[in-house]
């Protein structure tokens, strides 16, 4: 490297007295007297030593193995200008736009369709309803859950016979108007049932006003039946809360569904002799049915409506208590104690299977059980 730079400044000497005009002779004598050669490496040399302010076209860059622009390659690269058809363009655009984000559908949700409703169906019964209880059938039921039970015999015994039960039974088989007129004889069933709807969920003294209420809307005893309860304008049935008319004080729910009970047996849908003569489990899913009607609501209905002697109301809170208060249910398998844990349907099944057939009998001492505070030794 050091030889070079003083080669490099002893041509440019010589080349710098050979390009001036008013040298003196000897210094033009000498230049002329060097080589060619020479002179041909002080040029080189010069033209070495200055930058060329020449442009010079810069060589066609290398294609990049990056398919990014600025990625991969070099400075020349990235800054290059590239040209594409519009096509490649398009196409270079879908496969940017699909590799960096799936454009998210927007499904509209349809509202769900309403199931047609199904015609209202009588169940067709297995075998004869059995006969409902009466005064003449009650010591032999009584002797019968003694002898297989000894906690409900003591109960029994304690009690005496369900003398209340019997008179909320009606005596006779039912036989009422079938088309829900007014009469002497007014539908019992339809009676009983819409009772049923109007004490859900409320206190029995708050639920004897409103059915009262009721009752006198209709024009009285005599002539509640179910057109008179349809005669009687909807807003009658409210509360005077939601209704300025308003007398009963139902809800809005309720009276809809005082209504519909009312009208099933008002068209003949239903009547005393169509529930009168089915057995236990085709009523209880007939009356299913109906809106405002459950399994407990049907257990109601057989047991004090049509008398019916071995229903067990299987979703009664009180008849649950006292199960599990007589019969300690869930503390062997659960460890629960008297304040929490409530018998399952099985297990009050399996308990009350040996009182069949006069079940009916048995839950009448568990409501007893809960609501009696002599009944506690038991």
């Amino acid at each position: 490297e050091e030889d070079d730079d003083d080669d490099d400044e002893v041509g440019a000497s010589a080349a710098t007295v050979a390009a001036t005009p008013n040298a003196k002779p000897k210094a033009r004598a000498a230049a002329k007297a060097e080589p060619p050669d020479s002179a041909r490496t002080v040029v080189a040399a010069s033209k070495k030593k200055r930058p060329s302010t020449a442009v010079i076209p810069s060589k066609k860059p290398r294609r990049s193995s990056s398919t990014t622009p600025g990625v991969g390659g070099t400075s020349s690269e990235a800054t290059a200008p590239t040209t594409t058809t519009p096509a490649a363009q398009e196409a270079a655009s879908t496969s940017s736009s699909k590799a960096s984000t799936t454009p998210s559908k927007t499904t509209t949700k349809k509202p769900p369709k309403k199931k047609a409703a199904k015609p209202f169906e009588i169940f067709p019964s297995a075998g004869p309803p059995a006969a409902r209880l009466t005064a003449a059938s009650m010591p032999t039921a009584l002797a019968h859950l003694a002898a297989v039970d000894a906690r409900l015999a003591a109960l029994i015994a304690q009690i005496g016979p369900p003398t209340s039960m019997l008179d909320s039974i009606p005596a006779m088989t039912l036989g009422g108007a079938t088309d829900g007129s007014s009469s002497s004889s007014p539908p019992v069933s339809w009676r009983s049932l819409t009772k049923s709807i109007v004490y859900q969920q409320l206190s029995t003294t708050v639920a004897q006003r409103i059915h009262a209420r009721l009752v006198a809307a209709c024009g009285g005893e005599e002539a509640f039946s179910p057109r008179s309860v349809l005669a009687v304008d909807e807003g009658v049935l409210l509360s005077p809360k939601m209704a300025s008319n308003g007398v009963v004080g139902l809800s809005r729910t309720k009276a809809s569904y005082v209504r519909g009970l009312a009208e099933l047996f008002a068209d003949g849908t239903l009547s005393d002799r169509a529930l009168d003569g089915l057995d236990d489990e085709a009523a209880t899913k007939t009356l299913r049915q109906v809106r405002g009607l459950g399994e407990w609501s049907a257990h109601m209905f057989l047991m004090f409506g049509l008398g019916r002697p071995d229903v067990l109301p299987v979703g009664d809170l009180a008849v649950q208590k006292a199960f599990k208060k007589l019969y300690g249910t869930n503390a062997e398998t659960t460890g629960a104690t008297d304040v929490n844990e409530l018998p399952t349907r099985r297990e009050m099944e399996a308990i009350a299977e040996p009182w069949r057939p006069w079940r009916t009998v048995g839950s009448f001492y568990m409501w007893h059980v809960v609501e009696t505070q002599a009944a506690n030794w038991v």
